[in-house]
């Protein structure tokens, strides 16, 4: 049976082609251990490119990650050094790789089970660095206590001394440990660990690769041990790809020339270390040329990235003619499929060798220096891009894509998504003309403006404007974001309506003051399928809010402007039509009645003109409403108010159907939804759990909490498979309440089964489905609360409007409230509140505050920013007394600038969080 599998090797091989790209490493490690066919097929899939397994997806995570992944990396070298003969391992390599208590690279009972395998046989990609920085082979942190063999050992051979006699900034580095265990401590000053990792990083390197280098594809040198590479070039027959490490520190920041800071001494060894650098890059250039030389054709790729050494803090950067004569030494053509910050340095030394017809995808950061810029401005390049799709990267000037309004080209690129942003120059006519040149299969256009100098603009009448949308073809346009940050933003009063496929819309500039005749709102428009809509500045003024009658999957609503407000200018909204020198025009905004239908709208937030006509009766419509955020605060106009009174929160004439149902309700078949979403979101804790056990942690005082651990891995095994069978999906969910009585019946039992099979397999599972099942009781028990205390409401105040679904309510700027309304407002119509903020909002006192706020039963945060007056504590004493006040309420007391809270304890109150106030 050892050499059988019921699979022919073809399907194997597809099967383990898959794992491998989506890096199932657990699902691999268990098919090297089936039968020895099976291992010695799943062998080439994971040490060919053992390190691809370990680089993060996000490089912001890589730092967490190296720390996460450690043991495993570590584990992953020993294995590879099992190949290695004992006599033939460097003793560095060994101090940091044997254990303590064994002289032999034998210490993993996994490596002991396979001791015979030769792992380097199937290594071809040595890719053993993540970034800038981070090395997978070896980080040793500074703080972190070194490995017992590898502390002996640099005590033996006196490496420490001698690193510190290589480093120029010594001097003004300080340790820790050095006056109690001098240099022999566990802890070791920056540099000194940056020349044991160059050291380790470059011996472990030759040591695995030196045995195999004619099966070598892709390999990363450190840029400071190329002699040998040089040597041992005419080996390396397989060779396509070489990344160059530049690992030594021979670039320093300037402020280390300060005052003196180096040395006579220091500059000498600096000098000696540029010295070194500029040896070793022109034999990095001999290797390229010289591997070219004897196998032509193999070579494609070569790079030497800029990095940022653990010997300091300083980039380190290989010269631009260095550079170019590395790429220059390739002689293969130069087809690349994409341009992306890590070949766009190669791009850049040969712009007009490189073939750009299969490039789909220029997704390029920056510019970070003026030569890049002007570089790619004196050389384009984006019409030779046939088969461009996706465009991310700084505008290359106003003119940039007039070549294809112009179609000089003939056919032009399949451009589909577009993130462009001023770089060095405000945005020209670039966003207009990629509207108009791409727009039959363009579904993603986002552009952000320049932003200028505070004082670059003092007139607003002579800011600049940017107009598009005119002449516009976008059938297929999705998602349509422009930013103007220093300028007007003008769109075509028609293009919205050549827009039906929109699902998000972002339009904003920074508009501070305008003319209402020389503002044209935009035509209504048919939107079904959008769902976030983001108005600010010129967008949001010229809105039409008939299109929201057809924008039903709506879920965030955000309108609002920069300009200074006026009531008069919101009573000309009763203006018509008429003329302007430049033709017909819509002189103002048309009127918003309130009263649009939008069930799927979550948040809702409006500023400045918006806010002030804001009529609350349109929450009828949003039966799925959480938060709602009116603002009319602004620096310009601080003086404008709202007054708010009873008849703001009473029903429309013509009120929408309640939407909504009692979250405790049974569905037509007699399921209970509440119990189904138990257990489907149990069933998901449990799954989540069993694959990150330290992420959830049962409650200290549960009973019997000695045993915290997984289960053993056998059983853990078979509880992944039983969860992976039984987890409620969501389309059986749904399907459970489509109208089907038996199978709804069949998934609800089905899993109830489940739960009961896996609890009883494991004690440490059935604790923490308890666990996950209480806080999901609890968080029912909840919402049928809210429910019960609206359908009370409901049934003593009908006419009284009731907003069950929302949970924040941010009420910012002079909003005057008395104290009978704000009763009304958060004790009636926002009763079932769990955070309510209101910035300085007037009219009412502190006793109506507190006692609105206290008598709220699911409220958790309540913020009141104004400045307190010296009654403070008698009011706060006399209101919490006489609401009962038991638990934390926030204030902001403006003078100060300090949160101040206050707690009802022992029919006494307690100030705390540097509180000024004293009782």
């Amino acid at each position: 049976m050892e050499d059988q599998f019921p699979l022919p090797l073809e399907c194997l091989r597809i099967i383990l082609n898959r794992l491998a790209t989506d890096k199932s490493t657990r699902a691999l490690a268990r098919l090297l251990r089936t039968n020895k066919y099976v291992c010695h097929a799943t062998l080439p899939y994971v040490y060919s490119n053992p390190f691809a397994f370990f680089i993060p997806t996000n490089p912001k995570s890589t730092f967490m990650a190296l720390l996460a992944d450690y043991p495993r990396l570590r584990s992953l070298i020993r294995t590879l050094l099992t190949s290695v003969p004992d006599d033939q391992c460097p003793g560095l390599v060994k101090a940091m790789y044997y254990s303590s208590e064994s002289t032999t690279l034998t210490a993993s009972s996994s490596e002991q089970r396979h001791w015979h395998i030769d792992y380097l046989a199937h290594l071809q990609h040595f890719q053993s660095q993540t970034g800038t920085s981070w090395s997978l082979l070896v980080d040793l942190f500074r703080g972190l206590p070194l490995p017992p063999p590898l502390k002996q050992y640099l005590d033996e051979h006196g490496l420490v001394a001698e690193y510190d006699a290589r480093a120029p900034m010594t001097q003004w580095e300080t340790s820790e440990d050095d006056e109690e265990d001098g240099h022999t401590g566990s802890k070791l000053r920056p540099s000194t660990l940056g020349h044991l990792d160059l050291d380790i990083h470059r011996e472990l390197t030759w040591t695995i690769c030196s045995r195999v280098l004619a099966q070598i594809k892709s390999i990363v040198i450190p840029l400071s041990d190329i002699g040998r590479y040089l040597d041992a070039a005419p080996q390396m027959a397989s060779l396509q790809s070489v990344q160059f490490k530049m690992d030594t520190v021979a670039d320093i920041d300037e402020w280390w020339r300060f005052d003196d800071r180096l040395t006579a001494d220091a500059l000498a060894k600096l000098a000696l270390v540029k010295t070194q650098r500029i040896a070793d890059l022109e034999s990095a250039v001999a290797f390229v040329q010289l591997h070219t030389a004897l196998f032509p054709g193999t070579l494609t790729h070569v790079s030497c990235p800029s990095h940022k050494a653990n010997l300091g803090a300083t980039m380190q950067v290989c010269p631009d003619n260095v550079f170019r004569r590395l790429v220059g030494a390739i002689k293969v053509p130069k087809q690349p499929s994409e341009l992306t910050d890590k070949n766009w340095r190669e791009f850049r030394a040969d712009i007009a060798g490189t073939d750009l017809s299969r490039v789909r995808t220029v997704h390029v950061s920056g510019p970070d220096k003026d030569d890049w810029y002007e570089q790619l401005k004196a050389t384009p390049f984006l019409h030779r891009c046939t088969a461009l799709e996706a465009y991310y990267m700084a505008s290359l000037g106003p003119d940039s894509f007039k070549w294809a309004v112009k179609k000089d080209t003939g056919v032009l690129p399949p451009l589909e998504s577009v993130d462009i942003h001023a770089a060095r120059e405000p945005l020209g006519s670039e966003v207009d003309d990629i509207g108009l040149a791409f727009g039959k299969k363009l579904q993603v256009l986002k552009a952000t403006g320049y932003r200028l100098l505070q004082d670059a603009v003092v007139d607003q009448d002579s800011i600049p404007t940017i107009t598009i949308g005119r002449g516009w073809d976008v059938p297929v346009l999705k998602y349509l974001s422009v930013h103007m940050l220093s300028e007007r933003l003008v769109m075509d009063p028609t293009l919205l309506s050549r827009c039906r496929d929109l699902r998000r819309l972002d339009l904003r500039d920074n508009l501070r003051s305008y003319n209402v005749h020389e503002l044209q709102r935009y035509l209504p428009a048919e939107l079904p399928y959008l769902t976030e809509l983001f108005l600010s500045g010129t967008p949001a003024l010229a809105f039409n809010p008939d299109t929201l009658r057809t924008s039903t999957e709506l879920i965030n609503l955000v309108l609002g402007s920069h300009s200074s407000v006026s009531q008069s200018f919101l009573e000309a909204a009763v203006e018509s039509e008429g003329d302007s020198p430049n033709g017909p025009v819509l002189l103002c905004r048309p009127e918003w009645t309130w009263d649009w239908f939008l069930p799927r709208l979550v948040t809702l937030d409006l500023s400045i003109e918006f806010a002030l006509s804001f009529q609350f009766r349109m929450v009828q419509g949003t039966p799925c409403l959480q938060t709602l955020r009116l603002t009319i605060f602004s620096t310009t106009t601080p003086t404008v108010e709202r007054v708010l009174t009873e008849s703001d929160f009473t029903t429309a004439p013509r009120a929408l159907p309640d939407t909504s149902a009692p979250p405790g309700a049974f569905d037509p078949y007699g399921i209970p939804h509440d119990e189904v979403s138990a257990i489907y979101h149990c069933l998901k804790g449990l799954q989540l759990w069993m694959e990150h056990p330290h992420a959830f942690s049962v409650p200290a005082d549960h009973p019997d909490n000695a045993d915290t651990e997984r289960p053993p891995p056998s059983d853990a095994e078979q509880l992944q498979e039983r969860l992976h069978h039984l987890s409620l999906r969501h389309a059986d969910y749904l399907g459970a309440f489509s109208g089907r009585q038996a199978a709804a019946r069949e998934v609800f039992e089905r899993h109830c089964r489940g739960i009961e099979a896996i609890t009883a397999a494991s004690p440490i599972c059935k604790r923490v489905y308890e666990t996950l099942l209480a806080a999901r009781v609890r968080y029912y028990r909840k919402k049928s609360a809210q429910a019960a205390a609206v359908a009370v409401l409901r049934s003593e105040q009908p006419e009284r409007l009731i907003v069950p679904s929302l949970r924040t309510l941010e009420l910012n700027g002079r909003w005057v409230i008395s104290d009978d309304v704000l009763e009304v407002m958060l004790g009636q119509v926002f009763s079932s509140l769990e955070a309510v903020d209101m910035f300085r909002c007037e009219g009412f006192g502190m006793h109506a505050w507190v006692e609105a706020t206290v008598g709220m039963p699911f409220l958790e945060t309540a913020a009141l920013n104004r400045v307190l007056g010296a009654d403070i504590s008698v009011a706060l004493r006399m209101a919490c007394l006489k609401a009962g006040v038991s638990r934390d309420i926030p204030l902001f007391e403006t003078e100060t600038r300090k949160r101040l809270r206050y707690k009802f304890v022992d029919g006494d109150y307690t100030f705390a969080e540097g509180a000024v106030i004293e009782l």
